[in-house]
């Protein structure tokens, strides 16, 4: 105590941890991360970790989707099944939950009604999250392919990630 808090063996000890820690995160920062994944793919996922999305989804599947047990109608089919449901939904004829349990593939969204709840950034495959992160509140997605099918999503609510304060630069 005499020496002061900074000159504890103890403190010393841990801040050099975390110094080593922060230096081993940056140099895999720079020489793996960002060469496999390229700039763009790195801001973004900067730019996006930072907030967590509340969804519904809803998925029709087709007989080429990596669907366990995939439908047996054709990619047109599950196609133009989708662009009626979303055009049913926009117009507001139809609930969602309704329609995702009638018609969702995702056996999980069919039982919850498409309720997926809290999504976190680099939770699913960036054909799908890009455009999920990009929704305003209230809003449904375009139609997004992946292959496990055709999704439809309907923006709930955004919220601060765990990852809010972290600085990325």
């Amino acid at each position: 105590a005499a020496l002061g808090f900074l000159y504890d063996p103890a403190v010393e000890a841990r801040v050099s941890d975390v110094k080593n820690q922060l230096l081993v995160n940056s140099a895999y920062n720079f020489l793996v991360a960002k060469p496999v994944v390229g700039d763009s793919l790195l801001a973004l996922s900067k730019k996006h970790l930072k907030t967590d999305v509340l969804i519904k989804h809803l998925l029709v599947g087709h007989r080429g989707s990596t669907l366990r047990a995939p439908p047996s109608r054709s990619k047109e089919e599950a196609f133009k099944l989708i662009l009626s449901i979303k055009d049913s939904l926009v117009v507001g004829a139809r609930d969602f939950e309704d329609v995702a349990k009638a018609y969702s593939d995702d056996p999980a969204g069919k039982s919850s009604g498409g309720d997926i709840g809290w999504l976190l950034w680099g939770r699913t495959p960036m054909s799908f999250q890009g455009p999920v992160w990009n929704l305003k509140i209230d809003s449904f997605s375009e139609i997004i392919e992946t292959p496990h099918g055709f999704h439809l999503v309907l923006m709930l609510d955004r919220r601060a990630s765990e990852y809010v304060n972290y600085d990325y630069s």
